[in-house]
């Protein structure tokens, strides 16, 4: 099916710059705290935990920058990608009428969307680094669940109002 869609050059919405604020700070807080206490940790680290929390792999304490590039890698991706909303998946026929909010809204959502995706990996390397350190046991699970609980929520809302 060959899609005509119109490709329009829309102006950035405040959402899209706060979001890219937030994101921005989150990637920048995680590198220097990840940076700053990579010489803290000992030489063998917690990198993976299971379904309850409890570390079931580790490695080198170098390992613990593999957080902020996987999010910055994320951010990057999803900052690209948005640049290109004709392109998206809608559940609705896009229309020379409806395009210009169909588009605003599916880049506000993509803008929400990569700053909570840095936050949820913030959480992650924050409750790592604890654990690594000695200062908890495992990783809390109600964060991650709450940080994962928001992500989709952006998603359904805003798909939501995409389609209503």
């Amino acid at each position: 099916m060959k899609r005509n869609r119109p490709v329009l050059q829309l102006k950035r919405t405040t959402v899209e710059w706060v979001s890219d604020v937030i994101g921005v700070l989150g990637l920048a807080g995680m590198w220097i705290y990840a940076m700053t206490h990579v010489p803290m940790l000992p030489d063998s680290i917690p990198v993976h935990f299971n379904a309850a929390g409890d570390p079931d792999r580790w490695a080198s304490r170098g390992s613990i920058l593999s957080l902020p590039a996987i999010g910055t890698a994320l951010y990057v991706f999803m900052l690209v990608a948005g640049r290109w909303p004709h392109k998206f998946n809608y559940l609705v026929d896009i229309t020379e009428e409806n395009a210009p909010r169909l588009y605003r809204l599916a880049r506000m959502m993509v803008a929400a969307l990569r700053a909570e995706v840095v936050w949820l990996f913030v959480i992650i390397l924050w409750q790592s680094i604890a654990v690594g350190m000695g200062d908890a046991t495992s990783l809390s699970m109600a964060w991650i669940f709450v940080g994962s609980a928001i992500i989709t929520v952006t998603g359904v809302a805003f798909v939501a109002k995409m389609t209503f």
